[in-house]
């Protein structure tokens, strides 16, 4: 009621010139006055203001969340319409046959590879049925790094992940969780350094950062294949067991998981993610 009467009292002297009411409205007009207003309305503005930072920072992270189940649900979907080669020629003969492939110097006998080898006894010892194909890797391109350094790229981060994952002393978390980062973080600057073909030794300039695709520059090599698969476990467990995600200061890392997931030869072969969990219930300790 007081309010409606210094309404009717500031219309009645803004009609007799002695008070000028802006299209800014009536209650700006009390404001001016000083009678009490301004002071709610700047509250008004303050809620609003904190209203809106909430509500952008909850669709960045929406959008974040949505992104992450986008991607998954394309990777699942890739792996279900393409299935492996090697499943297509065991549906037509004989489930319970493994198609063992060896690497051969003349592309019949059996090569030097003790990897194939451990492998090949540990199936003949089991009694698993399997076939053998022997393969002459020289007429196939060559997958070694040209940089010797990319073999040891993130040497250490699955070691460093290990240890933060088995841990269940609360006291014990934090240095671990540090050694991981700072173990991704080398792997990170490794990724973010031009690589020595990337520099134009003719130009003054700096080459500033590197923006290959992969470790050793835009395709896969064997460097990747040995790196990837671990990688893409951190991430899953981490995530799962710990909440724990790679910062997104490390864009590197980040730029490297993104166009890996992009390459069928990696996200086909990629285990769902469930599979992953489940593999380290056991092994991923609760903190206690």
């Amino acid at each position: 009621m007081v309010e409606l009467v210094e309404i009717l009292g500031i219309l009645e002297e803004a009609r007799r010139g002695e008070v000028k009411v802006k299209r800014k409205g009536v209650r700006k007009a009390l404001c001016e006055r000083g009678k009490g207003g301004g002071e709610r309305e700047g509250r008004k503005k303050e809620g609003k203001r904190k209203r809106k930072k909430e509500g952008k920072e909850r669709r960045k992270e929406g959008e974040k969340e949505r992104r992450e189940k986008r991607e998954k649900r394309e990777r699942k979907k890739k792996k279900k319409e393409r299935p492996f080669p090697i499943a297509k020629k065991e549906r037509k003969k004989e489930r319970q046959a493994i198609w063992l492939f060896l690497a051969g110097s003349d592309g019949a006998k059996i090569g030097n590879c003790p990897f194939s080898q451990r492998l090949f006894m540990v199936l003949w010892l089991k009694g698993v049925t399997f076939n053998v194909t022997t393969v002459d890797t020289k007429r196939y391109p060559k997958l070694a790094a040209n940089n010797p350094e990319s073999n040891t790229a993130g040497l250490d981060v699955f070691a460093k992940f290990s240890a933060y994952i088995k841990n269940s002393n609360p006291s014990l978390n934090a240095n671990l969780e540090k050694g991981l980062l700072k173990a991704l973080k080398v792997l990170d600057i490794y990724l973010m350094t031009p690589q020595p073909e990337e520099v134009d030794e003719n130009s003054a300039e700096d080459e500033g950062q590197s923006n290959r695709k992969f470790l050793d520059g835009n395709e896969l090599t064997l460097a990747d294949c040995n790196l990837l698969p671990k990688l893409h476990i951190v991430k899953v467990v981490c995530k799962k067991y710990r909440d724990f995600t790679i910062p997104e200061e490390f864009r590197g890392i980040h730029r490297y998981l993104k166009n890996a997931y992009a390459r069928e030869e990696f996200s086909s072969t990629c285990p769902d993610d469930e599979e992953i969990e489940l593999a380290y219930e056991l092994v991923a300790k609760a903190l206690k």
